[in-house]
């Protein structure tokens, strides 16, 4: 008997599969075939969740009132339809559903949220949740979004005093040991964001301890967007606060972030009477009737003397000038401290010096001009002064061109190098540079004295140029003055500008290697020749062999009583003609017809070249005799006839 298949067959993955069964009988005897198909179905979806924050005032930050926007997106992910979908999230109200997705659809904008913002939301910079979807065919899928809020943290503090001022009076009127200032420091949130933390301090000596006054309205630590607190704190006027003529300092308030601080300054200026003058003068002189200044840069030291002198009625602490002109030395106190207390008193005259290096900046500018400012520990208390200087200048300019290489082969190139050189005291500007033959033109922007500007022309050897033998160009270089708004590169016509500096042209020459050379080549075409009358055709090619254009080229051939000019012929060049010859008994009596061709042409340099050949052409000969014998027609008919 037959053993049985052991086992049953199993399907355990999504799809459809078909087995085959048959059925045998003890005997052997085998049943007919049937197909069983099997099918597991794939019920599944897929959930997206998007949010977008709205800014609703478009301020670029969050704001509490103001929304994130949410959308869903469920997609059928399996091979069964899904019915009874639906969407829920913990923080919103899901709008739309419950709604049936085919094989592959999603519900597009079918599932939409809106959730209005809080300012906790706003303080931590983030909303975070998760939504799921469901259908009466699967298992919940959840999908996780955060959005991100944009924040901005800000505070501001304003310092302000109680002191006011008199009628017109732009000082404060005060008393030593019994003027009390009462100081107010507003403090503002001005950004998005609650903030922690905050801390207003002021280094002021002798400041009593600042108080919080009011403000914080929700008494809960923090300074919230709506809110703006007080603080105060009291000060008593010193002599010393008198004698400066201001009280200055400033205020600070922090956050638990470092981030966020903020400071102000308060200045309390005191009536006072003080007036300070400062004169500055150079140890440059003159020469001569000159207007100007003979200095050289980066050689000629200048010492400036700086002299100040108190015009006031309160004598003045903290005297200090200062010049702000680059490279100007430390400016030294030289004398005028009479009593030496570091003040200057309303009798003193104080004198400081420094020393300067004039450079090439100042010679370009044509004048070195700056301010000295002498201020003192009160800063209503200052003064200025201009000092001129007209330098001498003087502008030149200089070219030179010179040849770099030259291949002096057709086609090769002839390079000159043009150098512009400044060779005056000044930066030059927009120097025009031009190759006169070429045309090739430039402009060097910027050209220091001494210093040199090297461009390279560069110019293709031609013909024309090799048959001249010599090349000649000039190179010139100017600067322009130009009328209007017009610039070299808009096509300036005649009169268009003015030059108002230029070099000497320069000028160079160059000369090329002339090989002047021509050729005659002479064949009879092969003919074959064997008797007189026959035709000899002859073809004659005259080629320039060298490297000029030759002219008035002649092509002779002398048996045949040719004669041509045949005109001008390029370097490679030829010229091609035909002659014939009839063959005489005298050739074919000496097998053979010698034929010479020559040809001539005029060369630029007058080396006129020339060349001849020669063509023999073979006659094949047939010499032949014969003998012809006859009997003249004699009749025969005994011995003895003849």
């Amino acid at each position: 008997s037959l053993t049985p298949i052991q086992g049953l067959p199993t399907l355990n993955e999504i799809g459809t599969v078909t087995y085959w069964a048959e059925a045998v009988s003890e005997f052997g005897c085998v049943s007919k075939r049937t197909p069983v198909t099997l099918t597991i179905n794939d019920c599944s979806l897929s959930i997206v969740k998007s949010g977008e924050f709205v800014d609703e005032n478009s301020d670029n930050l969050a704001n509490e009132g103001e929304t994130i926007k949410y959308t869903f997106l469920v997609t059928n992910t399996g091979n069964v339809k899904l019915t009874g979908v639906t969407v829920t999230d913990p923080m919103v109200t899901v709008n739309g559903g419950p709604i049936d997705l085919e094989v592959g659809e999603d519900s597009g904008l079918t599932f939409t949220a809106t959730y209005t913002l809080t300012q906790d939301d706003i303080d931590a910079g983030i909303v975070r949740n998760t939504a799921t979807a469901d259908s009466n065919e699967t298992g919940p899928s959840s999908d996780d979004e955060e959005t991100i809020l944009p924040q901005e943290k800000g505070i501001n503090v304003i310092k302000t005093s109680s002191l006011e001022v008199d009628g017109e009076s732009d000082c404060y009127e005060v008393i030593a040991g019994e003027t009390v200032i009462t100081y107010t420091f507003t403090v503002t949130n001005t950004g998005n964001v609650s903030l922690g933390g905050v801390e207003v301090t002021d280094e002021m000596p002798n400041l009593s301890a600042i108080e919080f006054v009011e403000g914080d309205s929700d008494e809960d630590g923090e300074l919230d967007v709506t809110e703006t607190w007080t603080y105060k704190a009291t000060y008593t006027v010193t002599q010393e606060d008198v004698d400066a003529g201001m009280i200055e300092n400033s205020v600070e308030v922090t956050t638990n972030d470092e981030t966020v601080s903020d400071t102000d300054s308060l200045t309390l200026t005191l009536c006072q009477d003080k007036g300070i003058n400062v004169i500055k003068t150079s140890s440059l002189e003159v020469d001569g009737e000159s207007d100007c200044y003979e200095v050289i840069a980066g050689e000629t030291v200048i010492t400036y003397t700086f002299t100040v002198t108190n015009t006031g009625n309160v004598s003045l602490g903290g005297v200090e000038v200062t010049d702000e002109m680059p490279n100007l030395s430390a400016i030294e106190f030289v004398e005028g401290d009479s009593d030496e207390d570091g003040e200057l008193d309303v009798t003193e005259t104080w004198t400081y010096k420094a020393t300067y290096t004039v450079t090439q900046k100042d010679v370009d500018a044509g004048m070195i001009e700056n301010s000295v400012e002498v201020t003192t520990n009160d800063e209503t208390v200052s003064d200025t002064d201009s000092l001129t200087l007209t330098l001498c200048q003087n502008q030149s300019l200089a070219i030179n061109k010179t040849v770099a290489s030259n291949a002096d082969v057709l086609g090769g190139d002839l390079v000159f190098n043009v150098t512009v050189k400044n060779t005056g005291n000044t930066t030059l500007f927009n120097i025009y540079v031009e190759d006169i033959k070429t045309g090739d033109n430039w402009m060097i922007t910027e050209l220091a004295p001494n210093a040199e500007d090297t461009r390279q022309v560069i110019v293709e050897i031609s013909q024309e140029l090799i048959d001249g033998g010599c090349y000649e160009n000039t190179a010139i270089a100017e600067i322009r003055e130009y009328f209007g708004e017009q610039l070299p590169s808009e096509g300036l016509e005649e009169g268009a500008y003015e030059v108002i500096l230029s070099a000497e042209p320069s000028t160079v020459t160059e000369c090329f290697t002339q090989t002047p050379g021509i050729q005659i080549v002479k064949t009879d075409n092969g003919a074959e020749v064997d008797a007189a009358g026959d035709v000899i055709t002859y073809t004659l090619t005259a080629t320039n062999t060298g490297n000029v254009t030759l002219t008035n080229v002649v092509i002779t051939d002398p048996l045949t009583g040719y004669e041509e000019n045949v005109g001008t012929l390029n370097p490679g060049q030829s010229a091609i003609r035909t002659t014939s010859y009839t063959v005489t008994q005298s050739d074919v009596n000496a097998g053979f017809v010698l034929n010479t061709a020559l040809t001539t042409g005029d060369s630029p340099d007058g080396n006129d070249p020339g060349d001849e050949t020669e063509e023999e052409t073979p006659i094949q000969r047939n010499p032949s005799i014969q003998i012809v014998k006859t009997d003249n027609g004699a009749e025969v008919d005994a011995a003895g006839d003849v």
